[in-house]
């Protein structure tokens, strides 16, 4: 397995590990029977605890995704560092929390206890839980907890352990993304604290003996007592994998020869496009690849507006560029973006903007991303994920340099 950091403040932690005498990288990796990803939170840096991450099941000695049939994966030990504490005419006590934030149409299914001690929330309010269909599913901790009570063994926890725990099962997958953040409430911008008398004021820090401090995402493979005895939810696919507005017209293109090395990751809006018509793989290689960008979201005499896209060029760079006026079908530019360097992919962001009627005027409401120019109209944006190494062996690969 493969864990890589895809954004947040948790590229900046080794700072924080030294500047607290932890070593370093302080627990992170296997431990026991765990994987432990450390994070530590910082007053005055309210994104400090969050991570966002992707995980890959890699053949071993490489960076290669293998695809499993099935499997499960879990994750332990949500709770709060401290209890809170509320007394008449004093400012209330609030401790440090964990969520963990996860878009649940990745996975087959997940399984909670019918006693669990974690609230199941949607990220997009007019969602409702356990199904959000619109976005990612929250799992925040409701409870107190410390190191005394962490599991040691998956496969035998108690009930209270097994009630902070959540089993997922994967099917035909090879990598997953999510979000975990052990955060400061009181020190997030939309905190609003609401009591029975609100004269006294919001708490303006985290409590406890160290409130800030460092937490433990805990993980492993199957935890056998809730997968056989835990509540299961099927989720909901979600509009990035069940889109509901597709006017986009039969390829015009001819097909890709590896249609497994274009997949949307994620997407906001609901406009629905075929990987193979937008993005065409000229050349692979474990450091680059180099892809042909096309119009796939209008037939070939109807034009988009705008087309804004954004990749790695190189470790330092990242920039916005955008296409004016584009035909269906048409090539609008070839880019060389960098591979991860632990895994054998790389990520490319597109967003469209059209004004006469290729996209979805109420359900593309997607927001062109800060590094890019202003322009309004249904938006719709996407995450590619392109193979660095095709997914469908040599032959494919052959075919690539002479692709159209």
């Amino acid at each position: 397995m493969v864990v890589t950091v895809t954004s947040g403040d948790y590229t900046d932690i080794e700072q924080v590990w030294i500047a607290r005498n932890k070593p370093v990288p302080n627990g992170n990796g296997k431990n026991g029977q765990f994987g432990t990803i450390n994070l530590q939170t910082t007053k005055g840096k309210p994104k400090s605890g969050e991570g966002n991450f992707q995980m890959c099941i890699v053949k071993k000695g490489t960076n290669v995704p293998v695809t499993l049939e099935k499997f499960s994966w879990s994750i332990f030990d949500l709770d709060w560092r401290s209890e809170d504490v509320e007394e008449p005419n004093e400012k209330a006590k609030i401790s440090v929390k964990e969520k963990f934030i996860i878009e649940t149409s990745q996975a087959k299914d997940y399984r909670l206890t019918s006693s669990t001690q974690i609230e199941v929330s949607c990220e997009n309010p007019t969602d409702t839980a356990p199904n959000c269909e619109t976005g990612r599913t929250i799992f925040h901790s409701t409870t107190f907890g410390n190191g005394d009570d962490n599991p040691s063994d998956p496969t035998a926890m108690s009930q209270l352990q097994q009630d902070r725990s959540v089993v997922f099962t994967f099917q035909d997958t090879n990598c997953w993304s999510f979000t975990y953040d052990h955060y400061c409430p009181v020190d997030q911008v939309d905190y609003i604290y609401d009591n029975d008398d609100n004269t006294i004021g919001k708490p303006d820090t985290c409590f406890g003996l160290n409130p800030y401090s460092g937490g433990n995402f805990l993980f492993s493979g199957n935890a056998t007592q809730i997968s056989n005895d835990g509540d299961c939810f099927t989720p909901s696919p979600t509009i990035s994998s069940s889109p509901s507005f597709s006017p986009t017209p039969a390829p015009s293109i001819p097909p890709p020869a590896c249609p497994e090395d274009v997949k949307i990751f994620h997407m906001d809006g609901i406009t629905d496009v075929d990987p193979g018509q937008a993005i065409r793989i000229l050349d692979q290689g474990t450091q680059n690849v180099t892809v042909r960008l096309y119009n796939g979201w209008t037939s070939t005499d109807e034009e988009v507006d705008k087309i804004f896209y954004t990749y790695k060029h190189d470790a330092f760079s990242q920039k916005c560029h955008n296409a004016t006026d584009i035909l269906g079908s048409v090539n609008y530019d070839d880019i060389t973006i960098q591979c991860h360097h632990m895994v054998a992919f790389a990520e490319l962001d597109i967003c469209v903007v059209d004004l006469d009627g290729a996209l979805d005027a109420d359900g593309d409401n997607a927001q062109i991303p800060t590094c890019c120019e202003p322009f309004d109209g249904p938006t719709v944006c996407y995450k590619f994920v392109i193979y660095c190494e095709s997914q469908c062996g040599v032959e494919a690969r052959r075919t690539l340099r002479g692709a159209e």
